[in-house]
């Protein structure tokens, strides 16, 4: 198995949670389990310690992993954030993060997690062949955390070959997968080998919304493995890593390995609408607010929403979407997210004390 080393790195919507806090919450929030006794831990994109590694394969058929990966690989990229840097008499850029990605087409589309390449300046992408080429965020779609980046190659460089993507739908407990990315942010191409546990999961985020179409797998996964692929033993796409369970300590058992990815289908699907609009389709409301025991609280409502043409206002709390109840078990995000621009909705509101229903058309993001 052949490792490159990578040199060292020389929307808008309805929140539930102040921006600032949304945007780093894939990268920083810990999700206790039921048991308290391991967390949910999102495979932020900081690099790692500096020690020297090589591709790991953990398999009971090495061989087959190894003929797999050499196939695979030169479509996984490495990928690398920064931000200026200004000091006196000298300017440059700071590495910011590192994670993985997977070319998608042929002309320089590729998919990552929407936390690696999330309000960063500049984005570098490592081929597994070792060309360096800058890349541009097409969109992101925070909800998903799928973003799609564009290379930008000199003349003379080779973009990365497109992946086969497989139909993950048809993945079931027991199927064998391999995920390969870049941990620590300079292992590059490192191949971990596991098979399905679960399909159709989902993770509470800890701030009103969960992220879903999630497949649970055993294959080991670290920090840098953020948008790297999960592969079917096909060599087909069929998931993007996105998360992994950790003990408190931080440490590891292959034996006791549940890590998460993003469904193909579901991946695929975004990147489509980014690749043509530069978005998700999501739907729009207007409204900035938190949760409550009692629903939604309306925190600020924006001008020309059709949340404001529909008379919604700051403290008033949402209680219901049609026949859906907005509480801890039904959070609005989750729940508004299962339209499309569009569509019209009713929606149960108190004020004061006063219950209030009113249909809204639900706008695009502007």
């Amino acid at each position: 198995m052949q490792t490159h080393q990578p040199p060292k790195p020389a929307t808008h919507d309805d929140d539930l949670a102040p921006r600032r806090v949304r945007r780093w919450l894939i990268v920083i929030a810990l999700i206790l389990l039921t048991a308290g006794i391991a967390a949910i831990m999102a495979l932020d994109p900081w690099g790692g310690d500096g020690e020297e590694a090589s591709s790991i394969i953990t398999s009971n058929q090495p061989s087959a992993a190894d003929d797999l990966a050499d196939t695979v690989n030169p479509s996984v990229v490495s990928v690398f954030t920064y931000s200026p840097t200004f000091s006196p008499g000298a300017t440059g850029r700071a590495p910011t993060g590192s994670g993985s990605g997977w070319a998608y087409t042929g002309d320089g589309y590729v998919i990552t997690n929407a936390h690696v390449v999330d309000s960063v300046d500049e984005v570098d992408v490592i081929t597994f062949a070792g060309e360096v080429m800058p890349a541009t965020v097409v969109g992101a779609d925070w909800y998903q955390d799928v973003a799609v980046i564009r290379l930008e190659p000199d003349d003379d460089q080779a973009l990365p070959p497109a992946t086969t993507v497989g139909d993950s739908s048809r993945l079931a407990v027991g199927d064998p997968v391999i995920a390969i990315g870049t941990p620590g942010g300079r292992y590059a191409n490192t191949v971990s080998v596991g098979a399905v546990t679960g399909v159709d999961r989902r993770i509470n985020t800890g701030s009103g919304y969960s992220i879903r179409n999630l497949i649970q797998h055993s294959a080991a996964l670290a920090s840098g493995n953020s948008g790297g692929p999960l592969f079917s033993m096909d060599g087909e796409v069929v998931g993007m890593n996105v998360a992994s369970r950790v003990s408190r300590n931080g440490d590891v058992s292959n034996a006791d390995v549940i890590s998460f990815a993003i469904d193909g289908d579901a991946a695929i699907e975004i990147a489509d609408e980014i690749i043509a609009d530069g978005s998700a389709n999501r739907p729009w409301l207007g409204i900035n607010g938190q949760v409550s025991n009692d629903g939604h609280v309306v925190l600020d409502v924006e001008p020309g929403s059709p949340a404001e043409i529909a008379g919604l206002e700051p403290g008033d709390v949402v209680t219901r979407i049609d026949d859906r109840i907005v509480n801890d078990g039904g959070w609005f995000i989750d729940l508004l997210y299962q339209y499309n621009p569009g569509e019209t909705v009713t929606l149960a509101f108190d004020r004061e004390g006063e219950s209030t229903m009113v249909e809204i058309t639900l706008g695009s993001p502007p």
